[in-house]
């Protein structure tokens, strides 16, 4: 809680900056407080206040665990605006105050113990994400970002709150413990409830952006402010996967430790467990084969994002309580990666003015700090060793196996080598120099010194895949 404290004070801390004419100050104060929430997380401060709140939120190695990451891709994610963003820009602080509003409610997604706190932990996250998203009211492409990303939002939230209502109505309750209790009475196939589930979990796949709850991932990541994608694609991201884990390994009883086989089968029949095995399947697949026909980097990553969405699910369904530490280091990974991407993305936008991926052409040449942090990244996302991503895919891939899940395996792999072409097809463009311009992209050393960062950690993160495994 001390956490949740932290982030919501800094917030209106930055709020108040600008009110009273000082928004340079509104990002050393959400930077504080995010390094202050780390050593929240990792050293014990007094004040847990469970007691105060009922039990409806739980602060476990689980929800610590999510929230360490959510931070340090926040920290970069920052940094990333402090070159993007123009010194003194209009509600400067402004923004700064949403983004932490918004880690704020993430935060209370991944610790929730009631459905009431996944409701506000949702709906605290998504609002001021909307806004952001419409943030550049001088682009019309911010401003159809913004609208889309609110309308099919509240749809979501439509079917969050009316998959809450009738899971109440099954169980009787919104704590998550006793509605546990309910499954262990009654089983996993009450219609109502599974209903209820399903419509819950639906409604966390568009936050996720799987298929076939995605379509307003690529407008959103086209025309949103580059910072808030890479906010959108990796924090929002592994908020939601949290929440999925979270909810399916307190409720779930008879993946891991059902007594007869007749409690398998009861839920392997469940809607709610094949709306996450084909939104798995259909996100790899779809993603992967939709990224081959974009020509603009943004709506690359976004299908690239749908893809990552799917093949994280795997490992979800192979049992989380079981899988949860491969989960979390597969999305350390995949957020370094897609936050270096998304910093070195801006800077070329800033120099050149494109948008599409043909500005990649010749990177190496141009500046070479960010041709090689570029193709660790896309090396990283294709699963080539020793970068994170290696080990990442390789242990959801066994999760997979060992939980027999050979059909989403399958298309696991076959989605990975339609994605690695998609990949290794940007790193030849980035080692292929153009012919007919020499020009050289001229980067600040702080900024170079900060991607070269983030392709050493990558690195690091995949030659030491057991030491940050257990440091998450």
């Amino acid at each position: 809680m001390n956490v949740f404290i932290i982030l919501a004070v800094s917030g209106i801390l930055a709020m108040m900056a600008g009110v009273h004419g000082k928004k340079s100050l509104g990002l050393p104060v959400v930077l504080t407080a995010c390094l202050l929430a780390l050593a929240a997380i990792y050293v014990p401060w007094p004040g847990d206040y469970s007691e105060y709140l009922h039990q409806m939120l739980v602060f476990d190695s689980v929800s610590y665990s999510f929230s360490s990451i959510m931070v340090f891709l926040s920290i970069g994610i920052f940094v990333l605006s402090y070159y993007y963003y123009p010194a003194g820009i209009e509600h400067q602080s402004d923004i700064y105050s949403l983004f932490v509003f918004s880690l704020s409610g993430a935060f209370l997604l991944v610790s929730f113990h009631h459905l009431v706190m996944l409701f506000l932990g949702a709906e605290i996250m998504s609002i001021p994400l909307y806004v952001l998203a419409a943030s550049n009211r001088k682009n019309l492409l911010s401003n159809e970002a913004g609208l889309k990303y609110y309308l099919m939002g509240s749809f979501a939230t439509c079917f969050l709150l009316l998959g809450i209502t009738l899971m109440y109505g099954a169980a009787g309750t919104y704590d998550l413990k006793e509605i546990h209790d309910f499954i262990v009475r009654e089983g996993v196939d009450v219609p109502m409830f599974s209903i209820g589930m399903t419509l819950v979990l639906g409604a966390l796949l568009f936050k996720l952006s799987a298929v076939p709850f995605h379509f307003w991932a690529p407008d959103v990541y086209e025309g949103s402010p580059t910072v808030l994608t890479a906010f959108v694609s990796t924090v929002v991201k592994i908020a939601v996967v949290g929440a999925i884990v979270r909810l399916i390994s307190i409720l779930n009883l008879p993946v891991g430790s059902s007594e007869s086989v007749m409690e398998e089968i009861a839920f392997y029949s469940t809607p709610w467990f094949w709306l996450l095995v084909l939104a798995s399947a259909a996100s790899m697949i779809f993603g992967s084969i939709a990224a081959l026909q974009q020509t603009e980097l943004k709506r690359f990553l976004a299908y690239t994002g749908i893809f990552n969405a799917g093949f994280v699910l795997v490992p979800v369904l192979s049992g989380p309580s079981d899988h949860s530490r491969i989960i979390l280091y597969y999305l350390v990974g995949y957020g370094v990666a897609s936050i270096l991407c998304f910093t070195i993305y801006a800077e070329i936008k800033k120099i050149t003015g494109e948008n599409s991926i043909k500005s990649l052409q010749g990177l190496l040449y141009k500046n070479k700090a960010a041709g090689i942090a570029m193709i660790f990244c896309l090396l990283s996302f294709t699963g080539i060793p020793p970068l994170a991503g290696f080990w990442g895919k390789f242990g959801i891939l066994s999760a997979g196996l060992s939980s027999h899940l050979l059909p989403l395996v399958v298309c696991a792999i076959v989605a990975s080598l339609i994605g690695a072409y998609n990949y290794l097809s940007l790193v030849i463009r980035i080692a292929t120099p153009e012919s007919d311009q020499d020009a050289s992209y001229s980067l600040h050393p702080v900024f170079t010194v900060w991607i070269l960062f983030g392709a050493l950690l990558l690195l690091g993160i995949g030659l030491t895949p057991e030491f940050f495994q257990q440091l998450i």
